[in-house]
């Protein structure tokens, strides 16, 4: 997820959104087939993405970097404006299991309907909704690639669509969605027993940034590895779970 600076509106036009999703998808050859999008959802200040890192992170950096770069130069030139786009760098949060994937799918889902811009999920024309929903494919969503929860809720792409729709609806209606602070601003997103090994491994990685002991790029590629759930992470002496 990432934010316009100072939280304006520069993706309020309907041309800025498709251009965006445009530039986001042209340059995702340069995660080399090493990260899988699984839905997106642009809104009128920010934009969320669900994915799946099948390796290192550097993929995911490299692919958002060169992405960003290319969209918000062309941003500036047509707002005749200067300086950063992005409030910060993306927020990257890892999520548990395919139950955390699928309220953190709906919660993007949700966006447009809870900032007034439409009634249902499905009347928004910039997010995945329509592709898991309809089975809409359009030069967006063609580059999705379903996660394993949606294959297996049914046989047919059809009783998938309808079960989609359903369990969106029941999600939203039953608060069963994180909240803006687990799906924005936070670290991870899960049970209780993931969220405390995640917050562990933290505080003992910020511990070392703060005495130097490791150096930060090196502390980075750790901690990035450990919240994508690959390779075991080195152990930041003793105080980090394994």
């Amino acid at each position: 997820m990432w934010r316009c600076i100072n939280g304006e509106f520069m993706l309020r036009d309907d041309a800025v959104k498709r251009r965006y999703l445009e530039t986001r998808f042209r340059f995702l050859k340069r995660a080399r087939g090493k990260v899988l999008i699984h839905s997106f959802c642009v809104m009128d200040n920010h934009s969320h993405e669900g994915a799946s890192l099948l390796a290192e992170p550097k993929y995911m950096s490299d692919w958002t970097r060169s992405a960003h770069s290319s969209f918000c130069r062309w941003l500036n030139i047509r707002l005749h404006r200067r300086g950063p786009v992005a409030q910060d760098r993306p927020t990257t949060i890892a999520v548990q299991d395919q139950e955390a994937l699928k309220r953190v799918m709906f919660y993007g889902d949700w966006n447009p309907v809870r900032a007034g811009i439409c009634k249902h999920p499905g009347d928004y024309e910039y997010s995945s909704y329509r592709y898991y929903g309809y089975g809409e494919v359009n030069e967006w969503t063609a580059h999705l690639t379903p996660p394993q929860w949606y294959i297996d809720l049914a046989d047919t792409p059809e009783e998938r669509q309808a079960l989609y729709r359903r369990l969106c609806d029941e999600y939203y209606d039953e608060d069963k969605l994180p909240s803006r602070t687990e799906a924005e601003t936070g670290y991870a997103y899960g049970d209780k027993k993931f969220m405390d090994h995640r917050e562990k491994f933290l505080r003992a990685a910020m511990r070392r940034i703060v005495d130097k002991s490791i150096p930060r790029q090196t502390l980075d590629r750790w901690v990035m590895n450990h919240l994508a759930g690959h390779a075991p992470c080195p152990p930041v002496e003793g105080n980090a779970p394994a």
